[in-house]
């Protein structure tokens, strides 16, 4: 990967410049800490999703054994809701207990949701024959959009915050005055 690419994920490594930990210019900042737009992030990952993903699961669940051709993708389905909402637990408490890489996972989480919901269209088209690959079909086409507009906000979020840049990358916000005729 390119440096510019490594510095829009959020990953760092030693050869990088930027740092992976708040650095002490942005504890000075107002902006540090757990707060705002972050907080809501975080409890939305850490409470709010797996609450979602469990009534789904019990939606999914109920349709088993309705027919063999459903039941794997069904499987899977649940499958990856549970290991998506395990990966949001963790990069909300990472953001939460203000670690150093967080917005790394938190990044990183976003781009694995937004893949598995287009993964589950593709399977759903695949893997389903024509008596429920229309109607799941387009259930899962409305979920990518219904996952593609959380992650433009919240990956623009962690890419431009100015909460975010204080607390895990230690800039603080500078007012630049030029004097008249400079």
């Amino acid at each position: 990967m390119s440096d510019n690419t490594d510095e829009i994920l959020g990953i760092t490594s030693p050869a990088s410049n930027a740092p992976a930990r708040a650095g002490t210019a942005g504890v000075n900042s107002p902006y540090y800490g757990w707060g705002g737009w972050l907080a809501l992030f975080c409890i939305v990952q850490i409470f709010v999703q797996p609450l979602i993903a469990i009534g789904f699961g019990a939606e999914d669940a109920s349709a088993f054994g309705i027919d063999s051709n459903l039941d794997g993708f069904l499987l899977l389905e649940i499958l990856g809701m549970v290991g998506m909402s395990v990966f949001g637990i963790i990069a909300g408490i990472q953001l939460w207990r203000l670690r150093p890489g967080a917005v790394g996972i938190a990044k990183a989480y976003l781009v694995t949701a937004l893949v598995w919901s287009i993964l589950k269209a593709i399977l759903a088209f695949g893997m389903l024959d024509g008596r429920y690959q229309e109607a799941v079909g387009a259930q899962e086409i409305k979920g990518v959009l219904g996952t593609l507009i959380p992650f433009v906000i919240w990956f623009s979020y962690f890419n431009v915050s100015k909460r975010v840049k204080a607390t895990f990358f230690g800039e603080e916000e500078t007012i630049h005055i030029v004097p008249p005729g400079n």
